[in-house]
């Protein structure tokens, strides 16, 4: 079965943070500012309306991955592996249950705020050993922007330079049309928004003229100009010293927490793992709130939570170059 519903039934057992529940009563002064709560972020009980200002956030890839797997030690790496007996039944109930806890994130969300989704699409076995490609991330976003009321902003690319799933081998024994499966590469960073209907100054009142500016640099100009990003992910030696299967390379938060908030504004992972988009927001003088069912993960995150990110001295930039064309003799 999808892990997220074996996740579904730790919850209960795994809520020992702050009390949740769609009964809890939260006012302004309550928010958990600066907290990482081992808890469901179904409903974000403990946040009152209207009171955050970014999200920056990774879902749970569908089966990709079983967390319950990599904190028992399963040191075989097979968490990274997961089948499904019902592709198109178990992929709809996981899909409505992201939506479930989107519909929390848009009610915590400040009018004009925005919400950054790291997603990817995802290779899943059937047990009948067929293979399907899930559409993950556009689907996310179809139903946050049908179901629920968010409003696209921007699709960012973000090129791994590594492949995640290595399937180009598939064509090379048979270089024929029906086998090409590309390697894939890249993830999605999706921008939300939630809208100012009721308030036409909204996008103005976010554009505050006593911001710091953030600077231009070369890296700036050559790649974050561009909605095609590139940046390789957290090598797996550093990602086992932190205790997590896939962290957020510290930069490519940090490029979107600069981008999409204020100084002192408060930021949200309802899906913080090892915490490093908590970390870097609080480095870059930004209030925090993380969410994890995992009290391992929770632990994690609070020891790096005050630890000064490792961020890179030197970056990637996409440089193109001439090469001989591919024929096509008529």
């Amino acid at each position: 079965m999808p892990s997220f519903k074996k996740m579904k039934k730790r919850v209960k057992k795994k809520n020992s943070g702050l009390s949740s529940g769609r009964g809890a009563t939260v006012t302004r002064n309550s928010i958990p500012l600066c907290k990482i709560l081992t808890s469901d972020n179904l409903h974000l009980a403990e946040i009152p309306d209207e009171s955050v200002d970014l999200v920056v956030t990774s879902p749970p890839y569908f089966n990709v991955m079983d967390y319950h797997k990599h904190i028992k030690g399963d040191k075989s790496e097979r968490y990274r592996v997961t089948r499904t007996p019902d592709f198109e039944r178990d992929y709809r109930a996981f899909l409505s249950d992201v939506t479930a806890r989107m519909k929390s994130v848009f009610r915590v969300l400040k009018i004009g705020g925005h919400a950054a989704l790291v997603l990817g699409t995802s290779i899943v076995q059937e047990e009948n050993g067929r293979s399907r490609h899930a559409p993950f991330p556009f689907d996310v976003v179809s139903e946050a922007t049908t179901i629920l009321d968010f409003m696209f902003q921007e699709c960012i690319v973000w090129n791994k330079t590594t492949a995640g799933a290595k399937r180009f081998g598939v064509f090379i024994q048979h270089p024929k049309p029906g086998y090409y499966y590309p390697n894939l590469i890249t993830e999605y960073i999706m921008i939300l928004r939630k809208p100012w209907l009721e308030n036409p100054a909204g996008d103005i009142s976010f554009r505050r003229d006593d911001a710091e500016e953030i600077e231009i640099t070369e890296v700036m100009k050559k790649d974050t100009a561009n909605s095609l990003w590139t940046m390789a992910p957290v090598p797996p030696n550093v990602a086992k010293k932190l205790g997590h299967p896939c962290p957020f390379p510290p930069d490519l938060v940090k490029r979107i927490i600069e981008l999409y908030s204020h100084r002192r504004g408060v930021v949200l992972d309802p899906w913080c793992g090892c915490g490093i988009a908590l970390q870097v927001a609080n480095d870059l003088g930004r209030k925090y709130i993380g969410y994890d069912i995992e009290e391992k993960y929770c632990k994690l995150a609070r020891k790096l939570v005050n630890v000064k990110p490792k961020y890179r001295v030197q970056h990637l930039v996409p440089q193109y170059n001439l090469i001989g064309g591919e024929s096509c003799d008529s």
